[in-house]
């Protein structure tokens, strides 16, 4: 099975996060094993701002074993079409799950 992968969990990674990084580490290297890790242009975009230069990302997401699969028009529109979806049923206002 193949595992998209959170910008979040990655900078848990990168960032050495104290109350998260064991976890996310432990999370990616099971989901290696199991069949790969991947992100999306969205994911990459998210984490590439968090390195001072562009040259550094892509030896990162290798190092960890992350690969980058650009989504197909179709599906981004679908993503958008239930993001309006989503939107349109939360409340207004700023959400936080605690």
């Amino acid at each position: 099975m193949i595992t998209a992968a959170d910008t979040n969990v990655l900078f848990d990674v990168l960032l050495l996060d104290q109350t998260y990084e064991l976890r996310s580490s432990a999370a990616l290297k099971g989901a290696a094993v199991e069949g790969g890790i991947v992100i999306s242009d969205v994911v990459y975009a998210e984490l590439a701002a968090g390195f001072p230069d562009a040259a550094d990302v892509d030896p990162f997401l290798r190092e960890i074993g992350v690969r980058l699969v650009s989504s197909a028009p179709e599906a981004l529109y679908q993503a958008g079409r239930a993001w309006r979806s989503y939107t349109g049923r939360r409340r207004r206002g700023v959400a936080c799950a605690n």
